[in-house]
Parts: C-alpha cells; structure tokens; sequence
C-alpha cells in the first residue's frame, strides 16, 4: 500500500494486494490517470519484481472491472461517458451483487449481458431484483457515486520504506524502522484504534523477504509502545545474518478500541502519560507540519534524517 500513498492519500484498500486510488487531486504532480498507472505499474515492477493490472475510471466500480482485464499484467482506461459502452457487452455477472442464482434468474428473463440490464427501468427489474433493482439498474449504467474510503478497507496500518541503496547499517536500519512505527502511531490515533499485534518485514539485497511478528498483552497506539516491540521483532530477524537489508517495515493489525489507563506498561509509565505526550505531538504536526517536531535519535548532523529512497 505504501506504493498507492506515494501517489494520493486517497486509499481505500480491498485486499491484501488489491485497492481503489482517487488521484483526482494528484494529476498536477503525476498527470493523467494512465500516466499515474503506468508510474505505479513501473514502481511495482522495480521494487518488488511484480506485475500489476490496473483500471482507471471515473468511479469505483468501473475501474475494478477494468482492473480485471489483461492480468496479470494490464492497463485499462476508460474515459469519461464511456463507462455505459464499455461495460455493455460484459456478461451480467461482472455485476456487484449478482451471484450464480441472480445470474440464472436473469438469464431466464432474457438478460444476459449488463447492457440488456442497463436498457431497463427500475420498474423493469422490480419483479426479478426487487429494492436491489434499482442499484444494479445504476452500476449497469456505469454510475457508482461511493467515495473512495481512506482506511475504510483496512485490517492492517502499516509504513515501509525502500533504501537508496542496499544497508548493513544496523543504526540505520534502527532509525528507520523507529521513524516507520511513528507513522504508524500516528495513523492508529487518527483513526482512533489500537493495535494488538504488531508485524516488521525485512527484504535482503537479493529480494529474499523475512515477517516477524508478536501479540502484546494490551492494545497500543503510541510509538513508546510501539518501537520497543518492533525493536524487539527486527532484531531477531537480523541478527548475524551478515546481509544487506533493501527494505524495512512495520505493521499494526489486530485492530482494537484503544485504552487510555490501567496498569504500568513500557518504561514503568501509566499508559496515559505516552499517550498525553502522543497527542500533543499530534497537535503540533497537525499545525505545523510533520517536519516540525522529532525525536532526537533521528535527527543527523542538524537536519532531520530521511529514510526516504524508494516509496
């Protein structure tokens, strides 16, 4: 996913490989919509050796079944006022919402493709689709009007960062993962959860990819939580293997209601007292910027040090 944040912060995700990207707001920084996929399909492939289908449309449903074409390694565009000619010859079932006993009770009423659909009423489809009619009736149509969701999809929050080149610098690899779990505390607050597990993944020089993972016994959002725990993981997976690490990464799952008080946690502090402290980071980074204020161990020679060299 931290691929698709490069380019908007407009994520919906929809599985563990798969998302909806607004980049209505992005197309002054990157330029079109297919010049954006094509930059996105190229930062996959150079980064983790992958292929990618994308689609590209002016809404969420449209762009999924665009998507669908030409995998594993396709492009689709389809420009606006087209969305009703494209999905026309479409078999009825590449509908949302129509399964094989919808598909059949369609056929039967001699609606076979979404274009046989598109051509009918509400009224129409009444006896056959019931109150689900009229929404099929609009997507066969090429019309969705759901907003892309940042978060909505999400069953993880996760940060990871690709080196500008490959490192054996365990102090870097140190900073750089601490800096990834306050982005992901950052991200657990404002969308008010907290995590139970917590996840880091290493990727060596020659592409080969390392997970460590551990659940802690009460939820956490702050990185005085956090880091320790990631520390912890990292170190595991990177002890005396005497290789170069290309990637770094940390994930939040397991995704709770946070709790604001209780018992002594890390460093002997009530988890109120991190918490406080998180917030009033939060503030400050909310009205001057995220550049404004950071910890000590990541700033380098004067100026705030910067893991960013790949997404």
């Amino acid at each position: 996913m931290e691929t698709f944040l490069a380019f908007t912060d407009l994520v919906e995700p929809i599985s563990i490989d798969e998302a909806f990207l607004d980049c209505s707001g992005s197309r002054r920084l990157f330029g079109s919509g297919r010049e954006i996929a094509c930059a996105i399909k190229e930062r996959i492939r150079s980064q983790v050796r992958l292929t990618a289908s994308v689609g590209v449309a002016g809404n969420k449903f449209v762009a999924k079944v665009a998507s669908d074409f030409g995998k594993p390694d396709g492009l689709v565009v389809v420009e606006p006022g087209q969305e009703r000619t494209f999905l026309a010859p479409l078999p009825i079932r590449r509908l949302w919402g129509v399964g094989p006993k919808t598909e059949n009770l369609l056929r039967d009423a001699g609606i076979a493709r979404i274009g046989d659909l598109a051509r009918l009423s509400a009224e129409d489809l009444q006896p056959w689709l019931g109150n689900s009619g009229e929404q099929l009736g609009r997507l066969a149509q090429g019309i969705d009007d759901r907003p892309v969701s940042p978060e909505e999809g999400y069953k993880s929050i996760g940060h990871e960062t690709t080196f500008e080149r490959d490192t054996a610098d365990a102090e870097l690899v140190g900073a750089t993962l601490l800096e990834l779990v306050e982005k992901v505390a950052r991200r657990l607050r404002a969308h008010g959860v907290a995590c139970r597990t917590v996840t880091v993944k290493l990727r060596d020089a020659d592409f080969s990819t390392h997970t460590r993972r551990t659940t802690l016994d009460e939820p956490a959002d702050t990185a005085e939580r956090i880091a320790p725990v990631a520390a912890r993981l990292i170190r595991s997976l990177s002890g005396g293997r005497g290789k170069l690490v290309r990637l770094v990464g940390v994930y939040a799952s397991n995704l709770v209601a946070p709790r604001t008080g209780g018992q002594l946690e890390l460093f002997g502090a009530p988890p109120r007292k991190d918490r406080e402290l998180a917030t009033a980071v939060d503030s400050i980074v909310r009205r001057y910027g995220e550049g404004a204020i950071t910890r000590a161990r990541l700033v380098e020679g004067g100026k705030k040090r910067s893991s960013r060299g790949g997404i």
